[in-house]
C-alpha cells in the first residue's frame, strides 16, 4: 500500500514512456526553487525551443507542442487551466509518439482534416529542404506516418524549375514558415533564399489544379518576398520603392549579399487581410517587424521596426532569435513566443521562452511582454549540459541531488558554471527536493577557466566519508578531500587541479568503481573523443587503475600506460555519422553485480554489467537502448532508489539543462540507515591482535554484505587479498611474516574501513 500510495501521489506517475514492452515510465518529484514548487520539474529544461499549436491528445483542444532543437526533442504540454489562464503539464507518453526529427518541425493542417501533421527538416544527407509527416488518428490515438512523395525526384518538397523539380531549399539553422499566404485553402511555404538577404514565396497549386493535398505542386511564385532586403552582418533591412522590384542592396556600398542563418512568422497584424513578418537574425539579439502594404498576390513591406514590438518591451534576447505565432493562452487568439535558435548552449539557456500575449481587440494583435522563461521557469534547469550525482550531501541520511553544468550563457566566450545543490527536504520514501545552493562547494570560482562541471561522489580516502571529484570540459579532474567524517556534512576546504594530472583531451566525466577486485576505487572517465590503439578506434571510456595503497590513492595519468586502459570494454558512445561521443559512465553495485550505464551524445544509454577492465577485452552491451530512454542528446545518467520502494530509478541528465526520472524494474540493495550502516556493517572487530597463526574478522549479521579484503605491508605492497562472504570468518597468517599490516575491508556497495593488524609469531 505504502507504494500504491507514493506511486500516485508523491511520485506523480506519468503515463508509460512507450508502448514498447521495455520502457520505463517517466516519473516525477516535487521541487521547489525560491518558495515555488515547480510545475514541471522533470521535464528536462529547455535551451532552443521551437513552438506548435495541435490537438495531439484528440480530446477537441490544442496542446502546446515544443521541439527542442538542442536536442532535437519534441515536449507536449497540455493545458489543464481554463480559458486566458493556461497551466502547463508536461506529458511524456504524448511525446514519444513523434518521429526523430532535427533542426526545425511546425505543426501544420495540410489536408485540412483536423489532425495535425509535421513539416521538419529532410533527414537525407547533403539535401537541405522539407520533409512531411500525416497526422492518423486511430481508435483516438495519434500518430505520425511519413510522407512518401509521389514524384520523379528526392523525398522532399519541391517546385516546378523548368521542365523538372528542385527541393524547396531551407538551410539547415533557418527556419521557414509553413503558411496559406494567398488564401485559396492549401499551405505554401516561406522562407529565406539560400544566400540569405530575400524571402523566398512558393506557392502551393494543389488546389488550384484539383490535386489532393498530399500531392504538394509547388511553384517559386515570387524570388523576393515582401521586396525588402537584409544587409549582411548588421541585419538592416532596405525596403523598396517599387512594389513590383526588389530592394537593391547597393546603398552606397554600405549593404551586400549576406551570411545565411534567418528565421521568420508571418501574421495579420492589423486583420486587414494581408501577412506582415517577423524576422530573426543570425546577426541580431532583436526580432524585426515589417508592415505589408501590398496584396494578397504581391507582397510589399512599406514599414519597418527592428525592435519589436516598440510599444512594449522589445526582444533582446541572444542569440539568433525566432518567432512563433501560437495560442497559449487558449482562448483562440495566437500569441507570439520568441526563443533563441541556436543550438548546443550557445545563447541564452535560462531565459530561452519570451511569451507575449495578444491583448489586442478584434482582428488586431497587440503584444504585452508577460514572462521571459515562460514554460522553462516551472522546471530544473541549469543552463546546458547537465550532469546529475544523487549523494546524501548534509548528513541527514537523505539522498539529495547535485547536478552540474556547463554553465548559464553570459556571452559567447563566457559561461557561469557551478553545482547544484537539491536538498531532500521530505523522507526516503516520499522525497521532495529544494534547491539549497546555487554553487557548492564554491566551484564557480573556477568557471573563467573551466566548466561543464562532472560531479561523482565517492570514498577515496578509506574514512568512510564520500570525496568530491569534478570532471571538466578541458578533460582534466578537481578532487575534494571530505573534511568531515561519516553521516556528516560534506565538506571541501581545498581543491586539487588538475588531480593526477590526468587529462582525457575534452570534457571528463568521472566516476569511480573497484572494476579489478582489489578493494581500491579506480577511476572511469568519459570524453568527447573516441581513443584509438594500433590505428584504430577502439572506445571512448578511460579506466584508470588505482595503484595506491587504501586511503592513498594513486593512478598513472596516461590512459595509455598499462595497467590503464583507454577503451574499457570497447566501449563507444560515437554515432556512426559523428566524430565525437562525449561518453558518460556511471556505477551501481546491484546484489546481482556491478551495473555500467554509459551516455552519450545521441541521449541514449548503454546498460553493462561486470565490466572486465583488461585491456583489449571487448564487451557488448546488456543493452544498446536502456528503458527506450532518449533525452536528446547528452545523455548522462544514474541509479539509485530515490522512494525507497526497493526498485531502482534513474536519474538522467542531459545537454538542455534539465533531469528527467524513470522508475525501473532493477531491484535496490537492501536499505540500510546511516546508523545502522556505521556502527553494525561497518564496525567490524579483528581478533585476536596481535594475531598468532590466525585472525578473526566479526561483523555484525544486520546491514552486513559481502566485503574484499586487501592486506597491505609497511611499504604499500599489497600481500593478501580475500573475500568475506560471511559475518564472521577467519583468516590464515601463514604467508604473512611477524609485523605491522593495514587491512583494508571495502564491502559491495562501495563503503570501506581501515584496520591495523600486528602479527606475532
Amino acid at each position: 500500500m505504502m507504494t500504491k500510495l507514493l506511486l500516485t501521489t508523491a511520485a506523480l506517475v506519468f503515463a508509460t514512456f512507450s508502448l514498447k514492452g521495455q520502457a520505463f515510465e517517466q516519473i516525477t518529484f516535487p521541487v521547489t526553487i525560491d518558495g515555488k514548487e515547480l510545475k514541471n520539474p522533470f521535464a528536462g529544461g529547455l535551451n532552443n525551443p521551437q513552438f506548435s499549436n495541435g490537438d495531439i491528445n484528440r480530446d477537441g483542444k490544442n496542446e502546446l507542442v515544443i521541439f527542442d532543437r538542442d536536442g532535437a526533442k519534441v515536449l507536449v504540454f497540455v493545458n489543464k487551466g481554463q480559458e486566458g489562464e493556461p497551466e502547463y503539464h508536461y506529458d511524456p507518453e504524448l511525446s514519444s509518439i513523434f518521429p526523430e526529427m532535427r533542426n526545425f518541425m511546425l505543426l501544420r493542417d495540410y489536408n485540412n482534416n483536423g489532425i495535425p501533421d509535421i513539416f521538419t527538416y529532410s533527414q537525407i544527407p547533403g539535401v537541405p529542404g522539407i520533409q512531411v509527416y500525416t497526422g492518423v488518428v486511430e481508435d483516438g490515438s495519434l500518430s505520425f506516418e511519413f510522407l512518401e512523395l509521389d514524384q520523379p525526384f528526392l523525398n522532399v518538397l519541391a517546385f516546378r524549375d523548368g521542365s523538372g523539380l528542385a527541393n524547396i531549399n531551407v538551410l539547415s539553422i533557418d527556419i521557414p514558415d509553413i503558411i496559406d499566404v494567398d488564401g485559396d485553402g492549401d499551405l505554401d511555404v516561406v522562407v529565406f533564399s539560400p544566400a540569405g538577404g530575400t524571402v523566398q514565396y512558393y506557392r502551393n497549386r494543389t488546389v488550384e489544379e484539383g490535386r489532393e493535398p498530399h500531392e504538394f505542386i509547388f511553384r517559386l511564385e515570387d524570388h523576393c518576398w515582401g521586396k525588402f532586403f537584409e544587409e549582411d552582418f548588421s541585419g538592416e533591412i532596405f525596403l523598396s520603392d517599387d512594389p513590383n522590384s526588389c530592394a537593391s542592396w547597393n546603398f552606397e556600398g554600405s549593404a551586400e549579399p549576406r551570411h545565411a542563418g534567418s528565421t521568420i512568422a508571418l501574421f495579420d497584424e492589423q486583420g486587414n487581410g494581408l501577412y506582415d513578418a517577423l524576422i530573426g537574425d543570425l546577426a541580431t539579439d532583436e526580432i524585426a517587424f515589417l508592415r505589408n502594404g501590398g496584396t494578397k498576390t504581391n507582397a510589399f513591406m512599406v514599414d519597418v521596426e527592428i525592435n519589436y514590438p516598440p510599444y512594449d518591451v522589445p526582444v533582446d534576447l541572444p542569440s539568433f532569435v525566432a518567432p512563433f505565432i501560437v495560442d497559449v493562452t487558449g482562448d483562440g487568439r495566437n500569441d507570439l513566443i520568441v526563443s533563441p535558435n541556436g543550438a548546443e548552449g550557445f545563447g541564452e539557456t535560462k531565459e530561452v521562452a519570451w511569451f507575449y500575449q495578444n491583448v489586442g481587440t478584434g482582428d488586431e494583435y497587440v503584444f504585452e511582454l508577460q514572462q521571459k522563461d515562460f514554460l522553462v521557469g516551472d522546471m530544473i534547469d541549469v543552463g546546458s549540459r547537465s550532469h546529475v550525482a544523487v549523494v546524501d550531501v548534509d548528513g541527514d541520511g537523505l539522498l539529495d541531488l547535485v547536478v552540474g553544468t556547463m554553465g548559464l550563457y553570459v556571452s559567447p566566450q563566457e559561461r557561469d558554471a557551478s553545482l547544484y545543490w537539491y536538498r531532500n527536504v521530505g523522507t526516503a520514501e516520499e522525497p521532495e527536493f529544494q534547491l539549497e545552493d546555487t554553487d557548492l562547494f564554491g566551484m564557480n570560482q573556477f568557471t573563467s577557466s573551466a566548466r561543464a562541471f562532472a560531479p561523482v561522489f565517492y570514498d577515496m580516502t578509506g574514512n568512510g566519508a564520500k570525496d568530491v571529484i569534478v570532471g571538466d570540459n578541458r578533460g582534466r579532474l578537481f578532487f575534494g578531500e571530505n573534511v568531515n567524517g561519516p553521516g556528516e556534512p560534506i565538506q571541501v576546504n581545498t581543491w586539487e587541479y588538475p588531480w593526477m594530472d590526468i587529462d582525457v583531451g575534452q570534457f571528463a566525466r568521472p566516476t569511480v568503481a573497484d572494476l579489478n577486485g582489489d578493494g581500491l576505487p579506480d577511476l572511469i572517465v568519459g570524453e568527447q573523443n573516441a581513443n584509438n590503439v594500433d590505428n584504430m578506434r577502439c572506445g571512448n571510456v578511460n579506466y584508470f587503475q588505482n595503484i595506491g595503497t587504501p586511503g592513498n590513492p594513486e593512478f598513472a595519468s596516461d590512459e595509455f600506460e598499462a595497467p590503464n586502459n583507454p577503451c574499457l570494454a570497447g566501449v563507444l558512445t560515437v554515432p556512426g555519422n559523428q566524430f565525437r561521443g562525449f561518453s558518460a559512465p556511471s556505477f551501481y553495485e546491484s546484489d546481482e553485480g556491478l551495473i555500467m550505464l554509459v551516455g552519450g551524445l545521441d541521449g541514449k544509454l548503454k546498460m553493462y554489467r561486470d565490466v572486465n577492465p583488461a585491456p583489449g577485452h571487448v564487451q557488448d552491451a546488456e543493452t544498446e537502448f536502456f528503458g527506450e530512454i532518449n533525452v536528446g542528446s547528452f545523455s548522462q545518467a544514474v541509479l539509485e532508489d530515490l522512494n525507497g520502494n526497493g526498485l531502482l530509478e534513474v536519474v538522467v541528465a542531459n545537454q538542455r539543462g534539465g533531469l528527467e526520472i524513470f522508475s525501473t524494474d532493477l531491484p535496490a540493495k537492501e536499505p540500510v540507515s546511516v546508523e545502522e550502516f556505521y556502527q553494525a556493517a561497518f564496525s567490524p572487530e579483528l581478533f585476536p591482535n596481535p594475531a598468532g597463526d590466525f585472525y578473526t574478522l566479526s561483523f555484525p549479521e544486520s546491514g552486513f554484505s559481502k566485503a574484499v579484503i586487501s592486506v597491505y605491508d609497511l611499504t604499500g605492497k599489497k600481500v593478501e587479498r580475500h573475500t568475506q562472504a560471511s559475518p564472521i570468518q577467519t583468516f590464515s597468517t601463514k604467508n604473512l611474516d611477524s609485523g605491522i599490516y593495514f587491512i583494508s575491508i571495502r564491502d559491495s556497495g562501495g563503503q570501506s574501513i581501515n584496520l591495523k593488524l600486528v602479527v606475532q609469531k
